[in-house]
């Protein structure tokens, strides 16, 4: 699915705790999956009926703790009458309703915001998805310091243009503006034409 911009792959486990029987052969199969996908997961929903008291000492939430990178508890069936609020200092919780969809809109909004890490982006830093828009930032970056360097040694505006003029070309690579030259460049680097 994609949230927020971002391409995020979800994985259901077939559960991760025995429910008072013995799995058998294939249940077991799925449960050692699940938590390969639990140590593998940049982040980890963990479902809990709020009809019943949680406790975050219990397995399997203590192990998907110990395991798991970042993890969210979704408190499912908050439209219940006997639903009990989880209160966790040390784990984010949020509230939903599988059955009314409320609290479904913040769980869309907390995952991207926990995926990338809203204090690194408050920071002023970025998430550059692709290689060609790390290099586009890059040329970018490097022409306006060159901008900035012309500017302090007092050179021509006309010098200072050429630098700003680069890092609008370079970012104009992300956004998709191209120009006849840059499409006959891409099609000639790529394709031997014979004569």
């Amino acid at each position: 699915i994609s949230l927020g911009g971002i391409l995020i792959r979800l994985w259901d486990t077939a559960g991760l705790e025995k429910q008072g029987y013995e799995p058998d052969p294939i249940e077991k199969i799925g449960i050692e999956m699940g938590w390969k996908k639990v140590a593998q997961s940049d982040l980890v929903l963990y479902v809990h009926d709020s009809t019943t008291p949680f406790d975050p000492t219990s397995e399997p939430f203590a192990r998907v703790a110990r395991e798991a990178g970042r993890v969210l508890i979704v408190a499912n069936k908050c439209d219940q009458p006997q639903s009990i609020p989880i209160q966790s200092e040390q784990r984010q919780t949020i509230s939903l309703s599988a059955l009314t969809n409320r609290g479904l809109d913040d769980l869309r909004m907390i995952i991207p915001a926990i995926l990338l890490d809203a204090k690194v982006l408050g920071e002023g830093r970025l998430l550059i998805t692709t290689e060609r828009h790390r290099e586009a930032l890059a040329s970018a970056s490097a022409a306006l310091s060159d901008a900035s360097r012309d500017i302090e040694q007092g050179q021509p505006a006309e010098i200072v243009a050429l630098s700003i003029r680069s890092a609008l070309h370079a970012l104009n690579d992300i956004i998709g503006i191209t120009t006849t030259e840059d499409i006959l460049g891409l099609i000639f680097s790529k394709f031997c034409i014979g004569k």
